[in-house]
């Protein structure tokens, strides 16, 4: 599995929302500063920077997308935003409650019914909140998780396999009673939300954020096109890795997207 990766995107908010930068970055000595160690020290080989700062935005780039010198990462460049895709999950969820189709206080029986009687405790006892803020007390990866390919785990984890696991797994500590980061739990809370919106969550990401606030470079399985180039995906120690693939738990970090539509967001 990945520890780290070759190239991150990174958006550092300060003040205000993006708009179009006709002077220099003032900033620029201090983050070449934070950014060159990486760099030489070679856990990173590339990297993208977006700052937003007083209704001005910029963006920066560093290293290179692989080992062909001049391969530069650029605005239109794609990563992998991992966990960062969690926040676009819980937006989701902050969208329906906005909209009264669902409150946060629900739990996760009512959208999965047969549960009520295979696991009460969970059903009843976990709310739709509690996944989107680490406090279910469910465990940070289902231990039905026994992936194919060990440097693709999420792949072929599916929706049977989810409801398995949900139907026998007993909570780490009682839920909203503390932190405890969970990848399935927003998983779990991803899928809730695309199976009741009768969609893919690739397709209700787009609907409701992606589409709404003009992200046309971000998506799931983001195919090439004009101008968009891919960041590659690698190990620590900078080995060679590929991109991650999602089934059921696409919610905890299926998100790909380029640092000038991360800006937007």
């Amino acid at each position: 599995m990945k520890s780290s990766l070759l190239l991150s995107c990174l958006v550092l908010m300060c003040a205000a929302p993006p708009a179009a930068a006709q002077e220099p970055f003032p900033f620029q000595a201090q983050v070449d500063a934070l950014v060159q160690p990486y760099l030489e020290h070679r856990e990173i080989g590339g990297l993208s920077i977006g700052v937003v700062h007083e209704g001005k935005s910029w963006t920066l780039h560093y290293g290179q997308l692989g080992e062909i010198p001049g391969e530069t990462p650029d605005d239109h460049t794609v990563y992998e935003v991992g966990s960062v895709s969690k926040v676009f999950t819980s937006l989701l969820l902050a969208k329906a409650v906005v909209d009264e189709q669902l409150t946060l206080d629900q739990t996760i029986g009512s959208l999965l019914p047969s549960l009520k009687e295979k696991n009460p405790r969970i059903a009843n006892g976990v709310s739709l909140q509690h996944l989107s803020q680490h406090m279910s007390g469910l465990p940070r990866l289902p231990n039905n998780l026994r992936p194919a390919d060990q440097n693709n785990p999420y792949a072929d984890y599916d929706r049977t396999a989810m409801m398995t696991f949900m139907e026998t797994v007993f909570p780490d500590f009682k839920p909203g009673e503390r932190y405890g980061y969970s990848n399935f739990g927003v998983g779990l809370l991803g899928e809730l939300l695309s199976t009741r919106a009768k969609s893919s969550y690739g397709e209700l990401l787009q609907k409701v954020i992606l589409g709404p606030m003009a992200m046309q470079q971000s998506g799931l399985s983001l195919q090439p096109a004009p101008k968009r180039t891919f960041a590659k995906p690698y190990c620590s120690g900078l080995f060679p890795s590929h991109t991650w693939s999602f089934d059921v738990l696409a919610g905890c970090g299926a998100v790909q997207s380029t640092i000038g539509d991360m800006l937007l967001f």
